[in-house]
């Protein structure tokens, strides 16, 4: 069977390997859609389409599909669609683009009460309030959540998630509505949970906060940057949480006075059930800003550049051609993930705005 493994490294090795032969047709067909990546619409119409195709799709889907990360432009139809069918999820992420989510949030929410769901990322932007939970099943099992915004956990009482053992949130340091040291203190006294993982651009600032107001619970893991990823195979799609748990078992923190793991450590843990190379590895002491990479041909590309000595762009995004594209400027800002001031974190405080880099390293300021 380790042969097998290795040839199913992709879905397409795994949908390959469904045709190979009548007896290991079950175990390809388990591995292809136990755990399911759909990073937008189209492929998400395709994976209906297939659903469809089969003589029972509601029980296939309902018995079969135990995982699944809907992302990037798939419409809120679609998603409905596919909950409504696959029944059995235990592990879902759900990072929609689309703002139809945001103004559909009951209906979202009442789908999610139909699911039997042990592990949640919720990255809808919706503030959450215990009248719009107050109902919800899932209160009592989900034991794995991963919110956008801290501020989603501000209106509702945590410790009726009762078996919430492991939270993530966005964390927002020196804003009007920032993150405050009493909320912290209150997701910390939930009696079941093992780990709080912080998720923030600016490593520097959130340590400093945590330091200032001489929060040491090892049960804090700060993580750098909002990474939402798994491999082909949805094999990877606990690898953030495993992270973390190796942070917070730590007898002492592994980065001055607090534990962490940095974007590139979960990004080449990802790659490791890909086979493919890793990324550089990213320096907790150095912090690394958003800029725009200019090539020689006119093209820009987003990505980070390091403030090291020695610091190398590291591309993140797609290309964009500044001569074709009238609307460059406004791209980031619309799909906001990238958009330096989304946060309302100060300049003055620590944050890098975003810079433009030369293909050879340079700095051109905006």
């Amino acid at each position: 069977m380790n042969i097998f493994e290795i040839a199913t490294r992709t879905r397409h090795g795994a949908a390959a390997g469904i045709l190979y032969q009548r007896r290991t047709k079950s175990w390809f067909e388990k591995t292809l859609y136990e755990k399911v990546l759909l990073p937008d619409d189209e492929m998400a119409q395709e994976f209906l389409e297939c659903l469809r195709r089969r003589k029972m799709p509601e029980e296939f889907a309902e018995t079969s599909i135990k995982a699944i990360c809907l992302s990037g432009d798939v419409e809120f139809n679609t998603v409905m669609e596919i909950l409504s069918l696959c029944k059995g999820i235990k592990n879902l992420a759900l990072i929609p683009d689309s703002e139809d989510f945001q103004t559909n949030v009951s209906t979202v929410l009442q789908i999610l009460d139909a699911l039997p769901l042990k592990v949640l990322s919720l990255q809808i932007g919706v503030h959450l309030t215990d009248t719009l939970i107050s109902h919800a099943s899932y209160l009592s099992t989900i034991t794995h959540l991963e919110i956008d915004r801290y501020s989603m956990t501000r209106d509702i009482d945590i410790q009726r998630f009762l078996n919430l053992t492991h939270l993530a949130i966005w964390s927002t340091i020196n804003s009007q509505e920032g993150m405050k040291p009493s909320l912290l203190q209150r997701l910390l006294s939930h009696p079941a949970l093992e780990v709080l993982v912080l998720r923030a651009e600016d490593h520097k600032i959130l340590a400093e906060f945590l330091e200032r107001h001489m929060i040491y619970d090892p049960r804090i893991v700060l993580a750098t940057s909002r990474v939402y990823i798994w491999d082909d195979l949805g094999r990877a799609c606990m690898t953030f949480w495993e992270l973390a748990d190796e942070k917070a078992n730590l007898t002492e923190p592994n980065h001055n006075k607090h534990r962490c793991f940095t974007r590139t450590t979960l990004i080449n843990r990802i790659s490791d059930f890909m086979d493919i190379e890793h990324v550089p590895e990213d320096d907790l002491d150095h912090e690394s800003f958003q800029c725009r990479i200019i090539g020689n041909d006119g093209t820009v590309t987003w990505g980070y550049y390091s403030n090291t000595s020695d610091g190398m762009p590291m591309i993140e995004d797609s290309d964009y051609d500044t001569e074709e594209s009238e609307d460059y400027d406004n791209t980031h800002e619309e799909e906001g993930e990238y958009a330096p001031d989304e946060d309302g974190i100060d300049a003055d405080a620590g944050h890098h705005d975003t810079d433009e880099v030369d293909s050879d390293g340079g700095h051109d300021e905006q």
